[in-house]
């Protein structure tokens, strides 16, 4: 008798198991799809705070240095260099917080950029860039 007993309620626990499975399937999807969601968008909006503050790096890089903007400078090099999957040496590291920056050259016509696409780019320097037809 207590072998059906204990098999009896071994068997009431799978059955409020089997009528809370809609249940808890119904509310867990939603919850997990939600999850999901919420850490994509915060994956974007991370990314995008990374570009806003890499071009706000390159602005400062583009003014003349100045000793007042020294440290300006010098936060805009490590931010550029902590994003750069190439690290900067530190030849480069201190290129870039004494001197200006002309990053123009990257703003090229649709052409130009084709052309360095096309592996044409040791034609250019950034001079030739500027002064080349369909540049602005």
């Amino acid at each position: 008798m207590s072998d059906s007993g204990s098999l009896h309620q071994a068997k009431d626990v799978w059955d409020k198991l089997r009528a809370l499975g809609p249940f808890l399937a119904g509310v867990g999807v939603p919850v997990a799809i939600a999850w999901i969601g919420n850490s994509y968008s915060a994956s974007i909006k991370d990314a995008e705070n990374r570009v806003r503050y890499v071009e706000i790096a390159i602005s400062e890089l583009r003014s003349t240095p100045k000793p007042e903007t020294a440290a300006l400078r010098a936060w805009a090099v490590d931010l550029l260099d902590s994003q750069s999957p190439v690290k900067l040496s530190p030849e480069a590291r201190e290129q870039l917080k004494r001197n200006q920056v002309a990053f123009d050259f990257l703003k090229g016509s649709p052409a130009q950029i084709s052309a360095l696409r096309d592996g044409q780019g040791s034609k250019f320097s950034p001079a030739s860039v500027a002064s080349a037809p369909g540049s602005r």
